[in-house]
């Protein structure tokens, strides 16, 4: 993984480097991912910003070219409690 940290933020290069953060943030949550595909927005990108809410168990992606928001998994569900 090529992850670099800017401020606050950590950016990884492409697809891989986002199921792999999933992936163990899933692991340590106690919900593991078993299956995961590359994300495409409605609008066609493929580059997200990703917030977590590890208390919550939230994870939402953001698209960097329309800003449209996904929430991952059942995120959804306890957005309500997430501060991302």
């Amino acid at each position: 993984m090529a992850w670099k940290a800017e401020g606050d933020s950590h950016y990884g290069e492409n697809q891989a480097d986002l199921r792999e953060e999933l992936a163990g943030y899933s692991r340590a949550n106690g919900y593991v991912v078993h299956h995961s595909a590359d994300a495409v927005c409605g609008c066609g990108g493929k580059r997200f910003r990703l917030a977590l809410d590890d208390g919550a168990g939230v994870a939402v992606r953001t698209c960097s070219e329309c800003g449209m928001t996904h929430a991952i998994g059942d995120s959804a569900e306890y957005m309500d409690d997430a501060a991302l």
